[in-house]
């Protein structure tokens, strides 16, 4: 059963009570109250003017009867009234516990929309980064398979032959790297740029007469690694 139902069952049982109890209440009052139909009768003379000890006891028992009646009939009204009063309370709690189950629920479904927007969101960014992604891996793949490794022991020689042409002019240098280009060790002269400092480099690559072959080795260059 929903909370509006309960609130809805909950209103009738109290309009029910409160009718009943009223009812209950007034039929129990008018049981023990002499209609205004009946005639009064009359006290006898001798009643009416009757001050003797035994008369007043009389009257005054008859009041005794009387004021029972009486506070039984305002306390039946104020248990009426608690009663009322304790489900009004309750209809009251019911229907504030109903209201903010209410702004709950709303507040949860803007919660799941603004979750589910941000889903979407990230999957079609991911599905807009997968080809560059993936082609950034072959990428990186092919260039992983043209890397040129030095040896531990080529690295010390290549180092030494360095250090030689650290010393002799560019021009010199640069006309002995094209020989060796020309007997076909590329890879080699590539390696021995690799160690020269890069202020000894830059000048052997400008005073190549082949321009081509300078970009050819500043690329082989790109490619090397040392052994680890």
């Amino acid at each position: 059963m929903s909370g509006k139902m309960k609130i809805a069952v909950l209103l009738a049982v109290l309009a029910i009570a409160s009718f009943g109890v009223s009812y209950g209440v007034s039929a129990w009052l008018n049981k023990g109250t002499p209609t205004a139909a009946a005639p009064a009768t009359a006290p006898a003379p001798e009643e009416a003017s009757d001050t003797s000890p035994a008369a007043q006891e009389r009257t005054q028992g008859a009041s005794a009867h009387a004021a029972p009646v009486s506070a039984g009939a305002v306390l039946k009204e104020k248990q009426l009234d608690d009663l009322v009063r304790e489900l009004r309370g309750k209809l009251d709690a019911c229907q504030k516990r109903e209201l903010d189950l209410d702004q709950r629920e709303r507040r949860l479904a803007i919660a799941q929309e603004m979750l589910k927007k941000q889903a979407d969101e990230l999957e079609n960014l991911r599905v807009q980064l997968v080809a560059p992604l993936s082609g950034l891996k072959d990428a990186q793949a092919q260039l992983e398979k043209t890397r040129v490794t030095i040896a531990a022991q080529e690295a010390v020689n290549l180092k030494k032959m360095a250090a030689i042409y650290e010393k002799i002019d560019a021009a010199s240098g640069s006309r002995i790297l094209e020989s060796m280009c020309a007997g076909s060790q590329e890879e080699d002269v590539a390696k021995l740029l690799h160690y020269v400092s890069e202020k000894s480099a830059a000048k052997l690559l400008a005073e190549l007469t082949d321009k081509s072959l300078a970009a050819r080795l500043t690329d082989k260059m790109k490619r090397l690694k040392e052994e680890s």
